[in-house]
């Protein structure tokens, strides 16, 4: 049995669906009996609760705007999660910090952490147990873990040394980004992998069975991002003008926090990832800021546009790769665009999802080399 720790309890649809795939291709794929192990520290079950306890006064206020808005809030929530307990086989204890992990390691052939943004230390639920703190004696592996553009390196003698030995404790590494695959190497002295994104090893069939019937009836827009910050919000208006189409969200906290129901986009009625996977797959345009928002536009073959940040021509050579990796190993750097690039293209352009299609093969065939290596016969 392997026991996968990843950030599976995030309400978010890509930390969700990438996990579900790791899980999936393990079992289908390989034959490989494995369960997530279920494990969510106090920051994660802070940052996704409807009302957040209170620990300063901006905490008060932030409950009194999503209290406003508390139906909508708190049923997306509960619908992920409903939906975390329905697609995962998951552990029968629940893990809620990471001592509560000590000895679990002994339920299992293996541990495999990963993918997500399991190894970036900014995160406000990071946590040591995602680097495999808690094993001492069974293999372990990372398959295609992120650090999210935050580089360990810099952060001093003593937070190097700590996340040396942690990296360097595991037996097999891969990372999913090129920036990742440098700052780790340059860290531990060691080989670093890249492999892709979970989400990316599954067919578009597999996608397509948990999509549900067409939950917006007339064309739209779908805008997937991070946070959406005003600058791209101001973008999606305007392409909202230009084409007559409405703007669909997904994220009923974001939809509040950034006041997006005061500029006319809508909010989805319902949430999860079944909801955002067919949100994607029936949209005219996909606008995105977001790694799996761009995955599975290029699996359901949508007109996508990833937006530049505002700065990106400022940024340096160390700038988040996450996109930006992906996008260039699929061929399809003529969807990275700023606001001028994208009102000066045909809005409704394709990508070429051919080239894009032989080149997500050659990074299959990679990652699955390193399942078969390290995971398959490790075990």
């Amino acid at each position: 049995m392997i026991g996968i720790i990843t950030f599976h309890r995030s309400h978010n649809c890509g930390s969700i669906l990438q996990a579900y795939a790791l899980q999936t291709v393990l079992k289908q794929k390989y034959g490989m009996d494995n369960e997530i192990i279920d494990f969510s520290n106090e920051g994660q079950r802070r940052y996704y609760a409807t009302l957040v306890s209170v620990r300063k006064p901006k905490d008060i206020l932030k409950n009194i705007v999503f209290g406003l808005f508390f139906v909508p809030i708190d049923r997306h929530r509960r619908e992920y999660d409903a939906y975390i307990h329905k697609i995962f086989k998951l552990s029968s204890g629940f893990y809620p910090d990471a001592r509560s992990l000590k000895g679990v390691e002994d339920d299992y052939d293996m541990i495999v952490c990963g993918s997500d943004q399991i190894w970036n230390t900014r995160c406000s639920d990071a946590d040591d147990a995602y680097y495999l703190s808690f094993v001492s004696h069974t293999p372990t592996v990372a398959y295609a873990a992120s650090m999210g553009a935050n580089n360990i390196l810099g952060k001093g003698e003593a937070v190097e040394t700590h996340y040396r030995e942690l990296v360097n404790r595991i037996d097999a590494v891969s990372v999913r980004e090129i920036n990742a695959k440098k700052w780790l190497e340059e860290l531990t002295g060691r080989k670093i992998e890249i492999t892709a994104d979970p989400t990316l090893l599954l067919d578009r069939a597999e996608w397509l069975k948990l999509c549900l019937d067409r939950v917006v009836k007339e064309k739209y827009i779908f805008y997937y991002s991070f946070g959406y910050d005003p600058y791209y919000t101001a973008i999606v208006e305007r392409l909202s003008k230009q084409t007559g189409l409405p703007v669909i969200v997904l994220d009923a906290k974001n939809w509040v926090k950034q006041k997006l129901f005061l500029k006319g986009i809508r909010l989805s009625k319902h949430s999860g990832p079944d909801v955002f996977l067919t949100l994607i797959k029936d949209a005219e345009i996909v606008v995105t800021s977001s790694l799996h928002g761009t995955i599975f536009s290029t699996i359901f073959q949508k007109c996508f546009w990833y937006l530049k940040p505002v700065n990106y021509d400022k940024q340096s050579a160390n700038a988040d790769d996450r996109a930006v990796s992906l996008l260039a190993q699929l061929g399809l750097m003529d969807r990275f665009v700023s606001e001028e690039e994208l009102f000066a293209d045909d809005v409704y352009r394709m990508p070429n999802y051919e080239e894009s299609r032989q080149r997500r093969e050659k990074l299959r065939e990679t990652s699955f080399r390193f399942m078969e290596e390290y995971i398959v016969k490790g075990v």
